[in-house]
């Protein structure tokens, strides 16, 4: 019987196609990894995994649900038909959720990457000495030992001719500097009002970096990544990467991705004792110095200047803060990088490759030489940019967590309407990966939904854009004794004067990451109605009651 078993799960393994582990892991121990590890590593980082309990999947669909309705336009349509045609879809979809959570179907494929997936967390959870990370390059996964990991990031943070300590958090001084450029742009006119709102950084973090291990070496050798998002300079160096795209994308020889270049190769052929050659650049982001790059901008500016949206002052000002906001955390301590821009600054890109074109056509060669070098080659141009712009007229793409045997039916509703819905995954492989960068405080998140219990059974829900902790004192500022006349009092102030009771602002509990106002709130309201709280009915009034019987259901389910 267990042969039989055995044989019915290698036929189903073999008809999975699942990648080869010995080409998609790379493991630097002396530990053996079981097969059922193996196959689960072998999968891409974001390769989706099953979510096991359907139901607990409702508050993040009606959150992004309520994002895709509420984008639906309709030519010729009055407000009321509009209205009365977005319940229609919430209801059809409310529908379809309804029907999905009560189905128990059993994918057999599913079924075996579940199983390897318990396997794989019990074996990392018992073997905590390790860190399973993306390689640095493709889509590989790397596992080494801790102690090899921390020693090497040690010798990368202590090059004192790169990284220095910083004895002040700049994270504040940063964020004046950048909402500062914002401003001075949109006063000139260069952007409107509405990207000057985008630009806007508020509740910023200081980045984190982490390193990832470069496996064609023989050594240990990890490349330091800068992880911006959320960084001061973040949405400003994407600003600067955008505006400097249409000048790289100018330069004939630049490859988008290495499968460019894989369709480049098939169509050169060497002649007799030619040889190709790959030429790289050592830390090329580090050693990409401001004064360079600002040479090249100013030696090339007559060229350039009709591609690039920005006045020359402004762009230099730009390019100086992305580059003196080149910092990060490592291990509570923060550092500043001496030179260069830092990889994963959203800028770094674009920034490298100014220097370096400017660095291949001031080579040396002669004029004549290179020019009939490169007139071998025929120009190939497409205007992709154009087309995206042209389709992004019709079709709103709206995110919506990929279900299978529920996403492609919501997607249905829309047809007819202007959205579409573009899937991502909820849970990923790399969610197993380690945890590389430095924690962000639960105090320090912006842009969440939170719980604070009352000593009673009852509790508060709330969501901010602020810092946690800044809402939370303005939480108990307001259940001071000197605020109990105060007309506008929030529900959880009103509860408080009201009972008497207390609530337990040392247990803030976070229920929802949402950076996206119309989503949080929606978040929100979800939440409320999925606790018994303190909150006002009106807290609520803006959630269709639609979702009523949904939520009602989930809430006896976790309660």
């Amino acid at each position: 019987m267990q042969s039989q078993f055995e044989a019915l799960v290698q036929q189903l393994l073999e008809s999975m196609n699942l990648p080869d582990p010995n080409k998609c892991i790379f493991n630097f121990t002396n530990k053996e990894l079981p097969k059922e590890v193996c196959r689960t590593l072998s999968l891409e980082p974001n390769f989706g995994l099953q979510i096991q309990n359907k139901k607990a999947l409702i508050p993040q669909v009606i959150k992004d649900l309520e994002q895709c309705v509420g984008a639906v336009k309709l030519d010729d349509c009055s407000d009321t038909d509009l209205s009365a045609a977005k319940e229609n879809l919430r209801a059809r979809s409310i529908n379809i959720v309804s029907n999905f959570c009560k189905i128990n179907a059993r994918s057999e494929d599913r079924l075996m990457l579940n199983r390897d997936l318990i396997v794989t967390k019990k074996f990392l959870k018992e073997n905590s000495d390790l860190v399973v990370s993306k390689s640095d390059k493709g889509n590989s996964t790397v596992i080494m030992f801790k102690e090899e990991y921390e020693r090497e990031m040690g010798v990368l943070i202590n090059d004192r001719t790169t990284y220095q300590p910083l004895h002040r958090d700049p994270t504040l001084k940063f964020q004046k500097r950048a909402n500062d450029l914002v401003a001075d742009l949109s006063s000139t006119g260069i952007i409107d009002e509405a990207e000057a709102k985008i630009l806007q950084s508020n509740y910023t973090l200081a980045p984190r970096i982490y390193g990832l291990r470069k496996t064609h070496k023989p050594t240990c050798k990890l490349r330091p990544v800068v992880s911006c998002v959320q960084s001061p300079s973040y949405k400003l160096s994407r600003f600067v990467h955008e505006i400097l795209t249409p000048v790289v994308e100018k330069f004939r020889f630049n490859l988008q991705n290495s499968f460019q270049f894989v369709e480049f190769s098939k169509t050169v052929e060497l002649e007799n004792d030619y040889r190709l050659i790959s030429l790289d650049v050592v830390s090329l982001f580090t050693n990409i110095r401001k004064d360079l790059v600002l040479k090249v901008i100013n030696e090339t500016w007559d060229n350039i200047k009709h591609l690039v949206k920005v006045p020359k002052d402004k762009l230099i000002k730009l390019v100086e803060f992305c580059f003196e906001t080149s910092y990060f955390s490592f291990g509570g301590t923060l550092y500043g990088q001496v030179e260069g821009c830092s990889m994963g600054n959203p800028a770094s890109p674009v920034l490298a490759n100014l220097k370096i074109e400017a660095l291949l056509r001031n080579n040396g060669y002669p004029k004549s030489l290179i020019l009939a070098s490169v007139n071998k080659f025929k120009e190939k141009t497409v205007n992709q940019r154009v087309v995206g712009e042209r389709r992004s007229n019709f079709i709103k793409y709206c995110r919506f967590p990929f279900i299978p045997g529920l996403s492609h039916k919501i997607n249905n509703c829309f047809i007819g309407t202007n959205v579409r819905l573009a899937y991502y995954n909820v849970a990923k492989i790399k969610s197993l990966y380690s945890k590389l960068k430095d924690p962000v405080l639960q105090d320090q998140r912006a842009g969440v939904v939170y719980k604070i219990p009352c000593s009673c059974e009852l509790c508060y829900i709330g969501q901010t854009k602020q810092y946690l902790k800044n809402r939370i004192q303005q939480h108990k500022n307001s259940c001071r004794d000197v605020k109990i006349l105060d007309n506008n009092k929030t529900a959880l102030a009103l509860h408080y004067f009201d009972s008497g009771h207390r609530f337990k602002f040392d247990e803030v509990k976070i229920l929802d990451l949402e950076n996206n106002w119309h989503k949080r709130s929606v978040s929100e309201m979800v939440w409320i109605k999925l606790n018994d709280t303190v909150n006002k009915r009106t807290d609520t009034q803006n959630l269709s009651a639609i979702y009523n019987e949904i939520l009602s259901t989930y809430k006896n389910y976790i309660s």
